[in-house]
């Protein structure tokens, strides 16, 4: 039989220049797998840097950051139902100030076992701390799964809470129709006569009338009967009463959840935002330096258009002298042909006279 999932909860959080997560998982040591864990309750908001130590079933989470401040919540989550439903139930345990050490990014967190107390020491929030917190431990065995686990749903309780008066007004009519159709001359089996039977309080005990009879003629009867109605009516105030109370506490919680998930978006929203103007400002400097580099581009190419400029009326002047120096050349052949022509009538014209 294989061995039960060992859980091992770990916030995945990135670094300083990336994302943080808020999402747990758990280590199947036997297989090498990692699955992500199901959670129920007020999500926490994303954070990185944070601290843990576990009680019992409890694990406490303080301090960390989301690059944009310190988390200055401290939360609980309920890992007595993972091995059975697979579920973590988150909580809020208290509020802590902020800039404090206790919202640091690093702090460390210790369980005194002995003492029933959590110990927290260090951290960094633009500073680094050396102060020593302690935070006592409440007896967890009652109180945490109160605030851990999640509310009853309004339906529910307004299910719950019309059937009970329902039943209680089914008993009271039975009882009645149970007065009403006995006989005026025949009497109970304890001997009594039908208008001395015992009637039915408003809190469902017994009294003897001895004296007041059904027809509602009595006075006794009449003030019996308002006493009852009244008795009737205070028990449904009553009941409407703890009925709010119970719609108001889940309302509350509900409140809770709404308001625990616009915190987590507005951080996560935040989150992004920085993110978004480091990418910015990033991109501004990289374009920076691509309108240097293309500054520096265009300074070339105008030195290297005055250079090619420049050589073309060297080339200019060079092709002027070339032709000059052609010139020259067909001058001076034309004057050694003409020498040469001449050198040659000399030497025809020699000989002796006769």
């Amino acid at each position: 039989m294989p061995a039960s999932p060992v859980c091992v909860p770990v916030f995945v959080s990135g670094g300083s220049l990336a994302s943080c997560f808020n999402d747990i998982w758990q280590l199947d040591i036997d297989r090498g797998t990692w699955t992500k864990v199901t959670v129920q309750g007020p999500s926490p908001t994303p954070r990185a840097g944070h601290s843990g130590a576990l009680v019992g079933d409890q694990w406490y989470i303080l301090g960390g950051g989301n690059n944009v401040k310190g988390c200055t919540d401290m939360l609980v989550a309920d890992l007595s139902e993972l091995s059975s439903s697979g579920t973590v139930f988150w909580g809020k345990v208290c509020s802590v100030p902020p800039g404090s050490p206790l919202s640091s990014e690093g702090i460390s967190l210790l369980h005194a076992q002995d003492l029933n107390l959590l110990v927290a020491f260090g951290g960094y929030n633009g500073k680094y701390h050396n102060a020593v917190s302690v935070y006592k431990l409440p007896t967890f065995a009652q109180q945490t799964q109160q605030q851990v686990q999640p509310a009853a749903p309004p339906q529910q309780l307004e299910q719950q809470q019309p059937k009970s008066r329902a039943q209680l007004q089914q008993q009271q009519s039975q009882q009645q129709q149970q007065l009403q159709q006995s006989p005026s001359g025949q009497r109970s089996q304890d001997g009594q006569h039908p208008g001395r039977q015992q009637r039915p309080e408003a809190n469902g005990n017994y009294q003897q009338d001895g004296a007041a009879s059904l027809d509602g003629g009595s006075p006794v009867s009449s003030a019996a009967a308002a006493k009852g109605r009244e008795q009737n009516l205070l028990r449904e105030l009553a009941l409407a009463r703890e009925q709010l109370k119970r719609d108001l506490v889940a309302a509350k919680q509900q409140l809770e959840l709404v308001s625990g998930a616009a915190d987590a978006a507005k951080e996560e929203a935040a989150v992004q935002v920085n993110m978004l103007q480091q990418q910015l400002a990033a991109t501004q400097a990289r374009l920076g330096e691509v309108e240097k580099a293309a500054e520096d581009a265009r300074h070339a190419l105008s030195a290297e258009q005055a250079k090619a400029l420049r050589l073309e009326a060297q080339l200019a002047e060079l092709t002027d002298r070339l032709s000059s120096v052609r010139d020259l050349e067909r001058e001076l052949a034309k004057y050694r042909k003409m020498e040469a022509e001449g050198a040659a009538a000399k030497k025809g014209s020699g000989g002796l006279w006769g």
